[in-house]
Parts: structure tokens; C-alpha cells; sequence
């Protein structure tokens, strides 16, 4: 069945299901003139439509739609998608579910182009049934029809939904607060302001059948993000001490030192507090 393009403009509908029933419409008035004109007592179907009258319809729009896709099918641009032409003339996706037990058109869904009309109006229907995400979108879509970039219709689409914006949840808008002052100290010396943290275990070999876990500790200066690495032979407070001690060594005191409630670092805090119980700086 042909119907003239000036006829229906179908760039002025918004829904699939409007311009499947103005297609029948169309599709109905046609047979009547033509039965008119034979002057055959064909029987035309009154009031509301049918099941096959719908589905003509459809198939029509779809056709229509395909007919920017023979050039590209002769170049085999599909061929990664195995096409084929049914009896009735329409481009469907070939693939390995024959076996399958569902529907024809699951099996071997049309093919359409990404930058169709009723290309938008079949994913914009898929959509307004829950309003999901675009990943739910697309693959409610390819149950029936295989729209070219689907992915990116389905976010257009989702995106241009108000009620899809309204379901959203609202992300946190919450102002963080100020810095520290110690991590606003820019002229102050490396390390001067310094975190700590562990990382591992490291699987360490110490013998030939025989291994043992490491781990890693990061210092990390709160002002130049410079950072320090030691290795600890063990998760203990003395571990944690002597690695301090080479860091000292190394980068001298910090003012300040700053790290989680890890059992190794509170211990660490209580020796050291304990060893410097009862000095005099004025002796010293």
C-alpha cells in the first residue's frame, strides 16, 4: 500500500500510538476510494480499528521509515548484523535466537535508522512506560524494534522528560567546609604538615618456600602533596615507631601528623606520650 508523503506529516505528531491510528485512518479511506472506483462491494471495516488494521499501519510507517537504508544495506554497512528482507519488505536483524521461544519480531526485530521520526516516537513510547533510565530505555526499544544508536536516542530522550526530572533523586548540595589551617600553609617546609595511612599487605618473599606480609606506609605533606613512602614489617605499634623513625630521619619533624584510628597509630601516639612523660624542656 502507498500513501502520498504531503498527506500525513508525521514530524508533527508526539506520540507512536496517534500516528499508527492516523496511518490506518489514512489506510482505510484509501481502500473505500479504491473499492468506489472498481466498483467492487469490498467490505471495509467500520468504527474502531483492528488488530490488523493497526499492524498494517505500522508495518507501512516502518517501511517508510527503511527506505534510507537500502543504499547503505547494498554497501554492507550492516553486515556485523546479518540483515535480511522478510515477505512483506521489511529490513530485519538476523542473529542466533531462532530457537528461541518468543516472538517473531523479538527474534528478528525491524530495522530502523537513528535519525527517524518514528524512530524517536517508538523510543519515546519505551520510555514513558516507567520513565527508566537510558539503558532501560534502549533495551525495552530492541525487544521489537533495532534502532541504530539507540543508546544515545534513549538519552535524548530521557533527558527532554519532565517526569523522568521530577523522579530523579537530588544529588546533595551541601557546601563543604573551610580547609584547615594546615593545609593552607603554602610557605611552610615539606613534610612540615604531614598524613599518614597504610596500604597493603605486600607479599614479601624471605626465603625460598617461605613468604611473609608487608605492608606500606604513605606519608603524604598536606601543603605540596609531596609523598613519602616506608615499608612496616608488621601491622604493630613498635612496626609503625621505627617507621617513623626513618622518616624522621629523612624529612626531619613534622609540627603536626594526622591518620585514622588504625590500632598501630594509637598505639603509637600512647608510647610516644608515654616516653616524654616527666621531661623538662629547661633541663633539656
Amino acid at each position: 500500500m502507498l500513501v502520498t508523503p504531503s498527506v500525513i506529516d508525521i514530524d508533527v505528531y508526539s506520540s507512536w500510538k496517534k500516528l499508527v491510528q492516523v496511518i490506518a485512518w489514512v489506510l482505510r479511506l484509501k481502500k473505500r476510494l479504491l473499492a468506489k472506483r472498481k466498483q467492487e462491494e469490498t467490505e471495509v471495516s467500520q468504527g474502531p480499528f483492528t488488530a490488523q488494521e493497526l499492524e498494517e499501519s505500522r508495518k507501512y510507517l516502518i517501511k517508510d521509515a527503511q527506505k534510507s537504508l537500502h543504499s547503505r544495506l547494498t554497501k554492507d554497512d550492516f553486515k556485523m548484523l546479518s540483515p535480511f528482507t522478510d515477505d512483506e519488505g521489511i529490513i530485519r536483524v538476523g542473529g542466533r535466537m531462532d530457537k528461541a521461544i518468543v516472538t517473531y519480531e523479538t527474534k528478528d526485530p525491524a530495522l530502523l535508522p537513528h535519525d527517524h521520526k518514528i524512530s524517536h516516537l517508538i523510543t519515546q513510547e519505551a520510555h514513558q512506560c516507567g520513565h527508566p533510565g537510558g539503558a532501560t530505555t534502549a533495551a525495552k526499544t530492541r525487544a521489537k524494534y533495532w534502532i541504530l544508536r539507540v543508546h544515545d536516542l534513549a538519552k535524548t530522550v530521557k533527558f527532554k522528560c519532565v517526569t523522568f526530572k521530577e523522579m530523579e533523586p537530588k544529588t546533595e548540595t551541601q557546601i563543604m567546609g573551610d580547609l584547615p589551617h594546615h593545609r593552607t600553609a603554602p610557605d611552610s617546609p615539606p613534610f612540615y604538615y604531614t598524613s599518614c595511612d597504610y596500604f597493603g599487605p605486600l607479599t614479601v618473599k624471605v626465603g625460598r618456600n617461605k613468604t611473609t606480609k608487608h605492608y606500606g606506609v604513605i606519608f603524604t605533606c598536606l601543603n605540596a602533596r609531596a609523598v613519602h613512602l616506608e615499608i612496616a614489617t608488621d601491622y604493630t605499634t613498635m612496626g609503625f615507631i621505627q617507621t617513623l623513625r626513618r622518616f624522621f630521619s629523612i624529612r626531619r619533624y613534622p609540627a603536626m601528623i594526622l591518620s585514622d584510628n588504625g590500632t598501630q597509630m594509637v598505639g603509637a601516639q600512647r608510647e610516644l606520650r608515654r616516653m616524654i612523660e616527666g621531661w623538662d624542656i629547661e633541663e633539656l
